[in-house]
């Protein structure tokens, strides 16, 4: 039997059949469950425009609950990883949908131990209400509890930190399994601020006071240093207006946090999906003041060493800024663990030859690559590796370009020379590559600038 608790809004009660989720704009409610024709169930949802019309399944297969995406334009995250094929479903996961909607799996199983569940109030508070509505009269949040271990994984709605300074709001997704981010608000400012936690959700659970507790002690403690390192170097940075501000940090729950700007915008990933196809005017605008950004923390000595769509937020007003940084440029080739996109590494990230500007640059030349072919599933952007692969077998490793006629000549080149499998072949800084894309026919008016 399966349990699905919504946003923490509505409940489904446990039921065997299959369970279809998707959007449907004709609904009363804005959350809606009921029998489909085929005696199975339906949850629809009618303003979540990041849900698609046929978004997601979960169905029983062997006796096993499992999850698989139904081809949805934004996708389905399962623990904050993607879902690509079916995945098997386990008591107290959580099913993403888009940025504000989380589905919260319980499972009950005879053979399986017993599981006692137990509602906990959350207090309600008047500022809550006020500035998230979607949560008024429903702050909870449920705790599961099996064999004295509390399965525990995000800070409740209302759970206070740094000494009551900050109120969360609710959750905001996680970054590589490694952290959570949280809306909040600065009590003291009046102000809504983004949280970020290390939580290594493979290497530690949580208790019931919000303590934060290693499974594995080494592998917490070789992440934790990385996560402080992050946050001290970018609250030193000079402020940017297209690289994320880091507000505070402080150590709580035996844990990190640090305070950032809210940004309310989407990733440029979901902007892709919604905007697409975009014009070279369009990509211009995008690009130009990120390559400042990135400009800007080269000459601090910080490589970014993760650009990609999803790390780059698009403000309502149309600005790109740049988020979760991940080391700094000093210890490029350090002993530690990175989960960089593959498909935006470069291919001395793979081969852990050193890294420069130039590797940045290949991950900014395969943005623009995918922002020309409207590509938001990674997956299907090609890699490094299966370049150079080509281009030892074939002796050429060519990029195809959609719509290759409607940007100029210089700009297509620029990105392939971004996009060069060696190093020495790219341009060597952001200012070089700048050039690159702004060049224009000599004699000609450059109609953009």
């Amino acid at each position: 039997m399966i349990t699905l608790n919504i946003n923490n809004i509505k409940t489904l009660d446990a039921v065997e059949e299959t369970i279809e989720i998707g959007r449907n704009k004709n609904i009363l409610d804005n959350i809606e469950i009921f029998n489909n024709e085929n005696s199975n169930v339906n949850i629809f949802f009618k303003k979540e425009k990041a849900i698609s019309r046929k978004h997601c399944e979960i169905f029983k297969q062997d006796s096993q609950w499992l999850v698989i995406d139904k081809k949805s334009t934004n996708g389905t995250f399962l623990n904050g990883k993607r879902v690509q094929t079916s995945c098997k479903l386990k008591d107290g996961d959580k099913l993403s949908l888009g940025k504000e909607t989380f589905i919260f799996i319980q499972i009950e199983d005879d053979s399986e131990h017993t599981i006692f569940e137990q509602d906990i109030e959350v207090e309600e508070k008047t500022s809550l209400v006020d500035m998230e509505e979607e949560f008024d009269n429903h702050l909870k949040t449920r705790v599961f509890i099996e064999e004295d271990t509390i399965n525990i994984i995000e800070l409740s709605p209302s759970t206070m930190l740094n000494r009551g300074q900050y109120q969360v709001i609710k959750p905001l997704g996680t970054s590589n399994n490694f952290s959570f981010t949280y809306l909040a608000k600065d009590i003291q400012l009046g102000s809504h601020v983004a949280i970020k936690e290390y939580f290594p959700q493979k290497h530690a659970t949580r208790d019931q006071e919000n303590r934060v507790i290693p499974t594995n002690q080494s592998d917490f403690n070789l992440r934790y240093k990385a996560f402080k390192d992050e946050a001290k170097m970018v609250a030193n940075l000079p402020k940017h207006p297209n690289i994320i501000n880091i507000k505070n940090f402080f150590e709580e729950n035996n844990t990190l946090y640090y305070v950032m700007d809210y940004i309310q915008g989407d990733s440029l990933e979901s902007y892709l999906s919604k905007n697409h196809p975009f014009t070279q005017q369009s990509i211009e605008a995008i690009i130009f003041p990120l390559l400042e950004g990135v400009k800007h923390i080269h000459q601090h000595n910080i490589l970014h060493r993760d650009i990609k769509l999803s790390n780059i937020m698009m403000c309502r007003n149309g600005n790109p800024i740049l988020i979760n940084f991940d080391t700094v440029k000093e210890k490029p080739n350090s002993r530690r663990e990175h989960f960089h996109t593959k498909e935006y590494k470069a291919i001395e990230q793979l081969t852990g030859a050193k890294e420069e500007e130039y590797t940045d640059i290949y991950a900014l030349g395969m943005v623009i690559y995918a922002l020309i072919n409207g590509i938001v599933n990674e997956k299907e952007l090609p890699s490094s590796k299966q370049r150079l692969n080509i281009l030892k077998t074939q002796g050429d490793a060519p990029l195809n370009f959609y719509n290759k006629k409607k940007f100029s000549k210089n700009f297509i080149n620029a990105v392939e020379k971004a996009l060069e499998i060696q190093p020495q072949k790219r341009p060597q800084t952001v200012e070089e590559f700048t050039n690159l894309l702004k060049n224009q026919k000599k004699g000609l008016f450059n109609w953009f600038f």
